[in-house]
Parts: C-alpha cells; sequence; structure tokens
C-alpha cells in the first residue's frame, strides 16, 4: 500500500485541483497549508490544498496518485536548497514549481501565497 493513500484525504480532494506546499518533512508546510485552505474553503474556490515533504515530489507513488490534479507546487524556505530537485521533478508534468519568500512564509501570509497560485493557473490556460 501506498504511504500516500488514504481513503480519507481522496474523500476530502474530491476531485479538486491541487496547489501543493512542499517543506522538509510536511509539518510547518501544514500550517500554512491550512491556513491557506481554509482562505479557499471561505472563498467558495475549487481546489485543495495539500502539504508533503518535498521528497514526495519524485516518489512513484505520489506521483501516481496526485500529479494528474496537481496545478503548482510551492516550496516553503526551509528547503530552497532542494527547489531545483523540485523543479526537475515536476517538468515531466509541466507542473510549474515557485519559492515562497522567507517573509511571506514566516508571517504565514497566506492570502498571498493563495492569490500567487491562483494568477499562475490562470496564466498556465
Amino acid at each position: 500500500m501506498s504511504i500516500f493513500f488514504e481513503d480519507n484525504l481522496k474523500r476530502e480532494i474530491n476531485g479538486r485541483r491541487i496547489i501543493a506546499v512542499v517543506c522538509a518533512g510536511g509539518m510547518t508546510s501544514s500550517m500554512l497549508a491550512q491556513r491557506m485552505q481554509k482562505f479557499i474553503d471561505e472563498s467558495n474556490l475549487p481546489y485543495y490544498v495539500m502539504f508533503s515533504g518535498i521528497e514526495a515530489l519524485a516518489d512513484p507513488d505520489f506521483t501516481k496518485l496526485y500529479v494528474d490534479n496537481i496545478e503548482v507546487v510551492y516550496v516553503s524556505p526551509q528547503v530552497h536548497h532542494q527547489y531545483q530537485f523540485a523543479k526537475d521533478a515536476m517538468a515531466h508534468y509541466d507542473i510549474p514549481v515557485f519559492k515562497i519568500e522567507g517573509k511571506v512564509f514566516g508571517t504565514m501570509d497566506y492570502r498571498t501565497v493563495v492569490q500567487d497560485a491562483l494568477n499562475c493557473i490562470r496564466d498556465k490556460q
């Protein structure tokens, strides 16, 4: 069984497009992702904010389950040194990858990240 598969998660995503936030192990990215998700839900936007450790982006189980729904990936400041790894992992799928600025992440400025994601998604269309 995949470490990424969980029935509750699949139900929670419920076919929505994914905005992914990655960090070292998924803990700090979860704090930002939860704030982003609350804002997205309150704004009635059709997106799910997923958080994970950055290494998941190259895991075949992860990509098999989620890559078709991922619109954009954001890399938290503590793993900026792995930014190229993330870009390389997502390049095959034509998924854009961006760094979250330290100040934005440190202040948990979820509105800035959501707006940036929406702009990126709009520009892809």
